[in-house]
């Protein structure tokens, strides 16, 4: 199953019309959403007898900006009568708002073919592109990140690979079936608190600052995406560790630096951390 069928398939589990109150009824209108973190967020529409509603996409969005995102990337809406819909002329206006990036949200018009449409077809004259060009012709912050990445050994002096699923690999942009743990570091969220975090989500290891032995490297990369990507990798030490892997990974190895087939940055590291 692609993408837009786990998105139609979350979506689907809350389309289901119902009487909140007599003055209230909701979910005749499901959505799900997919963030440039690969998160997914659902919302149903709200009718009220009077203007107190939201759409669906409007509460799946609440969801997301509550968990600190802002970038999405696509979009399934199922309507009242189970077909796929588009969103209305508000949605369109707050999804353009979110984030300087908004127009390339696509949006399923088709599960079957996976056909599209993105938002900047929707608005293709949208009055705010200007403000965004201005705001940002310096310094694109909208294509700049920072992420960590966590090398983690344990008692034998063995590090811990993960191992992607097929899906997940296919749209990495690394290209790389192996990886090690980490992710993006959420905007106001401090970066050792983002490792703690990231490791905990991907391998369910719970991890303390003092496990955190020190930063291995810093490396500035320009994706072939156009972000510009900052990647801090720290070493930590763990003992005996409980691995409950998340769903992107569908295996982990305990490895050294012969493990067959390791990615060049990884033995790399892992070279680095004996230094």
């Amino acid at each position: 199953m692609n993408i837009w069928g786990k998105l139609y398939n979350e979506a689907k589990k809350f389309h289901n019309n119902r009487q909140v109150s007599p003055f209230i009824d909701a979910g005749g209108v499901s959505c799900a959403i997919l963030t440039k973190n690969n998160n997914i967020y659902v919302g149903v529409c709200i009718d009220t007898a009077c203007s107190l509603g939201m759409c669906a996409e409007r509460n799946a969005i609440s969801s997301m900006i509550t968990n600190n995102e802002k970038e999405i990337t696509k979009i399934v809406i199922i309507m009242p009568n189970n077909e796929l819909g588009l969103p209305c002329g508000a949605c369109c206006e707050l999804l353009m708002q979110l984030d300087k990036n908004s127009s390339n949200i696509e949006f399923l018009l088709d599960l079957n073919s996976n056909k599209t449409i993105t938002l900047k077809e929707l608005l293709p004259n949208w009055w705010g592109y200007n403000r965004f060009n201005e705001l940002f012709k310096d310094v694109d912050l909208m294509n700049f990140a920072i992420a960590v990445k966590c090398l983690i050994k344990n008692e034998n002096n063995k590090y811990l690979l993960l191992e992607k699923t097929k899906e997940e690999a296919k749209d990495d942009k690394s290209n790389s079936l192996y990886d090690i743990p980490g992710g993006r570091v959420k905007y106001g969220e401090d970066i050792l608190d983002a490792i703690l975090r990231e490791t905990f989500e991907e391998t369910g290891i719970t991890l303390l600052k003092e496990n955190i032995d020190k930063i291995l490297n810093a490396t500035s990369i320009i994706r072939k995406d156009g972000l510009h990507l900052v990647i801090i990798t720290y070493v930590v030490n763990v003992k005996n560790p409980n691995i409950k892997l998340s769903k992107e990974h569908n295996n982990f190895y305990w490895i050294d630096e012969n493990f067959n087939n390791l990615p060049s940055w990884i033995l790399d590291t892992i070279n680095l951390s004996k230094n």
